[in-house]
């Protein structure tokens, strides 16, 4: 399976798209080829990665420091209250 930029090139709705439109979309393979071949869509751009593999939080959004604890009093929800 890829990402792609698929453009609606027949007369007919595509997966919920209309003709003209252009969609993003994850297709498997053959059937992205099937509606090619038919003559259904169009490969505008194949998108090879909407995230790199590995990544970081920017500096100072998480440290040993924080705590994922609400401070007392900050939910309703305390010993069910």
């Amino acid at each position: 399976m890829k990402y792609g930029v698929y453009e609606v090139i027949c007369s007919l709705d595509y997966r919920g798209h209309s003709p003209g439109t252009r969609f993003v979309a994850r297709l498997d393979s053959a059937a992205e080829a099937r509606a090619i071949v038919r003559g259904n869509i169009r490969l505008v751009e194949e998108i090879s990665s909407l995230m790199p593999a590995e990544h970081e939080l920017p500096a100072g959004w998480a440290d040993s420091t924080q705590t994922t604890a609400a401070p007392s009093g900050a939910s309703t929800v305390e010993r069910g209250k």
